[in-house]
């Protein structure tokens, strides 16, 4: 019972908040990724927020809509681990909920979007947009970017 309650209460803090000011921090040709700056917190030389990626593959499950991932930065040692990540559909219900918080730290490559969250989460760089929006205006900004180009 308890077990339960506390795998709930992860769920529920990974989950995407009304109250979330998502930051856009990049995209590829297959993914968007946002931070919700009111997740950041500074825990010394290590800083920990959720990104929100939105992506254009869904081999793996294709009633995937977006996901949150519970990222740690080492922001001297330029590097990342994900903690969590939690898969949701298009009705915003939980597809699956993985705890990865045993994995190990790995180097972020410049030009990728791990590099760029690490970036604006540790403040070396400034957000692309200032304004942040919620799950809703994300969800549309994403949709924007993986729509499907003309042939």
């Amino acid at each position: 019972m308890i077990l339960g309650l506390a795998a709930t209460g992860l769920l529920a803090t990974a989950g995407p908040a009304a109250s979330a000011d998502y930051g856009f921090v990049g995209k590829t040709d297959q993914a968007v990724m946002l931070i919700d700056r009111s997740t950041v917190k500074d825990d010394g030389r290590i800083r920990s927020a959720r990104a929100l990626m939105f992506s254009r593959d869904r081999r793996f499950d294709p009633k995937e809509a977006y996901t949150i991932l519970a990222y740690e930065f080492d922001c001297s040692g330029l590097a990342s681990k994900i903690d969590r990540i939690v898969v949701f559909d298009e009705t915003d219900a939980v597809i699956s909920n993985e705890n990865t918080s045993a994995s190990d730290f790995q180097a972020e490559k410049p030009g990728t979007l791990g590099r760029e969250a690490l970036s604006m989460v540790c403040g070396t760089k400034d957000y692309a947009v200032a304004q942040g929006m919620g799950l809703v205006a994300a969800k549309a900004v994403a949709a924007l970017f993986l729509k499907p180009t003309a042939q």
